[in-house]
């Protein structure tokens, strides 16, 4: 806790459960690590379900190995959270910890180093994911933009900073696909009206 801003991290999974600000909370859905995407046409044409299906599995199959304070004084406090990642039949895929970092002004930090096991396949995304508040519906962003863009086709995506609304990057495919993506994205902000 500090001043206005309340964050929480639960003792049992190590994810981060609960930002408030002003008594305020603004996750729907805990902090967490993901390495599974919906399928993209392209994907089926590859059989990415078939062969990446050990990063879907795994999204499942996370284990906690420790949660420890790092490092506290009067400035702000670290804490880390070690993970190992299993497929269905308990063979470990990868190796994760989240290091978060809450000071006295209210910033907390979140930094995360992975590693895949050997003889594992591609990863289809390393990431996390998080459901905020719908009020937080205003954007900006330095990256690639304005408009999606994607590993493969960003060079017509010049790199600047850009704003808009969270509902602006919804593409509405026949069938769930990437959308409103952005590459390069060095800093994110989502604020309410």
């Amino acid at each position: 806790s500090c001043g206005e801003v309340v964050i929480g991290i639960d003792r049992s999974s190590g994810l981060l459960i609960s930002i408030e600000i002003r008594g305020e909370e603004l996750l729907l859905q805990v902090l967490r690590p993901n390495f599974w995407r919906a399928p993209t046409d392209t994907d089926f044409g590859n059989y990415m379900p078939d062969w990446a299906a050990a990063w879907a599995e795994a999204v499942d199959h996370r284990e906690l190995l420790s949660l420890e304070v790092i490092e506290e004084d009067s400035s702000g406090v670290k804490l880390q959270a070690s993970y190992r990642f299993s497929d269905a039949k308990g063979q470990p895929v990868a190796a994760w910890a989240t290091r978060f970092s809450f000071d006295t002004s209210g910033e907390l930090h979140v930094q995360n180093r992975f590693s895949k096991e050997e003889g594992q396949p591609v990863v289809p995304r390393i990431g996390m994911n998080v459901e905020l508040r719908a009020d937080l519906e205003q954007v900006s962003w330095f990256g690639r933009g304005p408009f999606e863009n994607y590993s493969d086709r960003k060079q017509a995506a010049n790199v600047g900073q850009y704003s808009n609304r969270v509902s602006d990057h919804y593409v509405p495919y026949m069938r769930p696909q990437e959308n409103g993506y952005k590459t390069d994205v060095r800093w994110l902000r989502l604020h309410d009206n």
